[in-house]
């Protein structure tokens, strides 16, 4: 793996890249409202969280036969920012909360039922 380039270092830096992408590094908004995408050499390493670019030209024809439309669409698609810091968060060592159950019966269940009061009710704990 370190042959082919594989690292520790680098591996974090690529999911620090996804992990903490955001979509105002890849468009902007100008003053009519319109998004503007960033050009791919201009945004640098950061193209690199990019999964899928996807464009959409459509080219019509005026009703003469004189003039031609063009609307092109351009769509972004980055890598799922969850999935890269749940990966980043395990191989820290860290793990998602785990639901646990209690299983209040029994003698257990008795010992709490006798420092409420036999009926269950609030009464003062016993010393």
């Amino acid at each position: 793996m370190e042959k082919a380039g594989f690292s520790v270092l680098k591996l974090a830096k690529e999911l620090r890249l996804i992990a903490f992408s955001d979509i105002k590094d890849h468009c902007t908004i100008d003053d009519g409202g319109a998004l503007q995408m960033i050009p791919l050499a201009d945004i640098g390493k950061k193209s690199r969280a990019i999964k899928k670019v996807k464009e959409n030209t459509k080219i019509t024809e005026s009703k003469d036969g004189e003039k031609l439309f063009k609307d092109s669409r351009v769509e972004y698609e980055l890598y799922d920012k969850l999935e890269a810091i749940k990966l980043a968060a395990s191989l820290m060592g860290m793990e998602a909360p785990q639901k646990h159950e209690l299983d209040l019966t029994g003698s257990l269940m008795a010992a709490v039922a006798a420092r409420l009061g036999n009926d269950g009710t609030d009464a003062k704990p016993k010393d």
